[in-house]
């Protein structure tokens, strides 16, 4: 099911060391694909280094790292950093050493191969979940990571099966262990050679390299978004060129909640029965469901809200299902799961629900040229999803029943009896014909929500010296944060204006957005 399927987004090597280093504790067999290795054993402090050398019992360890001898490469890569060829040689050579040392130690058992061409991405496999990143995000530990667990470990036998797939490329140069001075010391002389053509001036070649017709590692891209905001250009083109689109969410209000969002407008461009769009969202009478979105959200909507959400989600996907000729269809759900997912024609992008801080959770985008593997798992993921959807008579929504039905109120009975004006010219909030204590920057940050009446104010906007989310934060604390929601309509990761029912008066007076006006 795609609720086994969890993802967890990491900004660095050292956010991702507690989950490697669990990875590793649970695994009797680990494979690593790599650059160097420098990261993980190629020093005597690294994490990886440590962990295994403090087993009890020995654990198998395959590793795959690029060869000394691929100068391209290694010249290629120190346009992204500071590293010289000659240290990303001493690297690996640092790193083969260290793999001797736990090999005489009895630490591990290990097999080491070197492959020919460098990869757009690394990963670790262990017994119950994968770790990988792009080189192309950054290097070294400024690279994001990402650990995918799925309990029936498909996943990790998809993982594995392009692992192998690269182990066994013909151009790989397996290390040998057992000789391993003279196979290090004949390595060295090829390595030696090869630099001193470089340094004479002779271009270096990339090793011949053709790609295997199976699904490889080289055929496939990782890159890690902090948001979806950064992924809407990519989604609506995919949205306009796929022939099929999955998406699972909760609410889909972020995409699919307004009439002029991104992806509600692709939906409507598109126009063509002949594409498919199939759509999970949490049924809003699922207490469970709706319970657990609020738990796992960062925006602090409430429950009320959260079905809100959902039936305008529904009311603009059922408009656009009326006003074109699209195969459309939504299924809802009655179990959160664990997962958010678009699945395209050529690419897959996921993220978690469950979020790790304050923050929402890293958007992940996989593309896949070959198409063999990775975007074929997970539709068949979202299928055993869609299929468990249908089982429930409720579940599949028709999207025309729930455009004639009334409209849910746009505001809570007690708001629309309550009055909310801000007077942009005399600088004063009154609710309730009572005036609000204000700090003179939540003013100034109200006046520029006025100023700009209908547009979102970013949240890192500066308003007199302080960014715009300490503004709003500043507001909830002095008129309370249930009233400050009443005040203020926040959408995370665009920004903030006015609810629509708040009253403006005064906006299109010349000056007001001076600071002096304030003063005086």
């Amino acid at each position: 099911m795609l609720e086994q399927l969890q993802c967890h987004a990491y900004r660095n090597f050292w956010e991702a060391v507690p989950a490697i280093a669990r990875g590793l504790e649970e695994s009797d067999e680990v494979r690593i694909f790599q650059f160097t290795g420098s990261a993980t054993i190629g020093s005597h402090d690294a994490a990886f280094h440590s962990l295994l050398a403090d087993r009890k019992s020995p654990r198998r360890l395959k590793i795959l790292m690029l060869s000394p001898l691929s100068l391209h490469d290694m010249a290629e890569r120190q346009r992204m950093s500071r590293h010289t060829p000659e240290q990303y040689i001493k690297r690996i050579f640092q790193t083969l050493e260290h793999l001797r040392w736990l090999r005489e130690a009895g630490a591990i058992q290990v097999e080491a191969r070197l492959y020919a061409r460098d990869p757009l991405w690394y990963f670790w496999i262990f017994k119950d979940s994968v770790v990988l990143y792009s080189h192309a995000l950054g290097v070294g530990r400024r690279s994001p990571r990402v650990e995918l667990r799925e309990p029936r470990g498909e996943l990790r036998a998809l993982f594995t099966g392009l692992f192998e797939n690269a182990w066994s490329e013909p151009e790989n140069r397996a290390v040998d262990f057992d000789g391993f001075d003279s196979d290090t010391r004949s390595l060295r002389e090829e390595v030696d050679a090869a630099l001193g053509r470089m340094r004479a001036g002779a271009d270096v070649h990339r090793v011949p390299w053709t790609p295997s017709a199976l699904p490889s590692p080289w055929n496939i891209s990782c890159e890690t978004h902090p948001h979806v905001i950064d992924l809407l250009p990519f989604l609506r083109n995919e949205l306009e060129n796929s022939s099929m689109v999955f998406y699972c969410g909760a609410t889909g209000e972020t995409r699919f909640g307004k009439k002029n969002a991104d992806f509600a407008a692709a939906i409507g461009a598109r126009g063509k029965k002949s594409r498919r769009i199939r759509i999970l969202l949490i049924a809003p009478w699922s207490e469970m469901a709706v319970e657990e979105k609020v738990r796992a959200s960062t925006s602090g909507r409430s429950a009320a809200e959260t079905r809100d959400a959902i039936f305008a989600t529904l009311r603009v996907l059922g408009e656009l299902r009326r006003e074109q000729a699209l195969d459309l269809e939504v299924r809802l759900r009655r179990e959160l799961g664990t997962i958010r997912l678009y699945a395209f024609d050529r690419s897959v992008c996921f993220a978690s629900f469950i979020n790790a801080g304050p923050k929402p959770s890293p958007w992940v985008l996989l593309r896949e040229r070959g198409q063999e593997a990775l975007v074929p798992f997970f539709r068949e993921r979202f299928e055993d999803s869609w299929e468990e959807a249908g089982g429930n008579p409720r579940g599949i929504v028709d999207l025309v029943e729930v455009v004639a039905a009334p409209k849910r109120p746009a505001e809570p009975e007690d708001l629309r009896r309550s009055a909310i004006v801000f007077d942009a010219q005399r600088f004063l909030l009154t609710i309730d014909g009572e005036p609000q204590k204000l700090m003179r920057s939540t003013l100034f940050f109200l006046l520029a929500l006025a100023s700009e009446r209908g547009a979102f104010l970013p949240m890192e906007q500066e308003i007199d010296g302080k960014p715009a989310r300490r503004c709003r934060v500043d507001l909830g604390t002095a008129i309370g944060r249930e009233t400050a929601r009443r005040v203020i309509e926040t959408v995370h990761g665009i920004g903030y204006r006015f609810q629509p029912w708040v009253r403006v008066i005064n906006a299109g007076q010349p000056g007001l957005r001076t600071q002096g006006n304030l003063d005086t």
